[in-house]
């Protein structure tokens, strides 16, 4: 039993030292979710507004579109932080900014979720939980991958230009790094067709009038 229990601690000190960086964005995002619930909750007119025009738009993208325009404006909607996350693994002080993505990203999710909640009660969570949910975890997910690809890749490169330490041709890291990055657009792509799909299937449940 006590080899038992030493093995699976190990396990588990390997597995958190290989996704370090990962769990902390996590974390990272989750927090940024209680902030962004915490700061409506501060009944700030201006943090209510913002709240609005994010549900104003959430609502509009899903329930007034067709099903290829609300993927699109979807997946349009991720693409700055994408953008945002490969730039900054490009820059030696990137690595700041790529963790900052999931927080802001996850504060933007907690607003539009605590406004739908507190305006429009049961109808308001059965929205956030069919509507938003979905597609807002699989963006999140590719986001959370993508910024922890970006700070990997500012490191090498902080590194590289460390004085002292001996520079190293990354041409070819450089191309896996954007090649990763395709890859990861994958997520939200078909998250914005998930979320496009059950826009049109279950639009006719909700009456929001914002």
């Amino acid at each position: 039993m006590k080899k038992i229990g030493t093995s699976f601690l190990k396990d588990a000190v390997r597995f958190l030292n290989a996704n370090a960086r990962m769990l902390l964005l996590g974390v990272l995002f989750l927090l940024g979710v209680v902030i962004g619930i915490s700061l409506l909750n501060g009944n700030s007119p201006l943090i209510g507004e913002y709240s609005r025009k994010i549900a104003q738009d959430n609502v509009s993208q899903r329930l007034e579109q067709s099903f290829l325009t609300a993927a699109l404006y979807m997946f349009l909607a991720f693409l700055p932080f994408a953008l945002v996350s490969y730039l900054a693994g490009l820059c030696a002080v990137g690595s700041v900014l790529s963790a900052a993505l999931p927080l802001f990203k996850g504060i933007g999710y907690g607003l539009s979720v605590s406004f739908f909640y507190v305006t429009f009660g049961a109808q308001g969570i059965a929205y956030s939980a069919l509507m938003i949910l979905p597609h807002q975890f699989l963006c999140a997910l590719a986001l959370i991958l993508m910024s922890r690809e970006s700070m990997r890749f500012s490191r090498l490169i902080t590194r590289n230009i460390t004085p002292g330490q001996q520079g190293i041709n990354l041409w070819n890291d450089f191309k896996l790094y954007s090649l990763r990055f395709v890859c990861f657009l994958v997520i939200p792509l078909l998250s914005s067709f998930l979320g496009a799909f059950l826009s049109t299937a279950f639009s006719g449940f909700f009456t929001f009038n914002i």
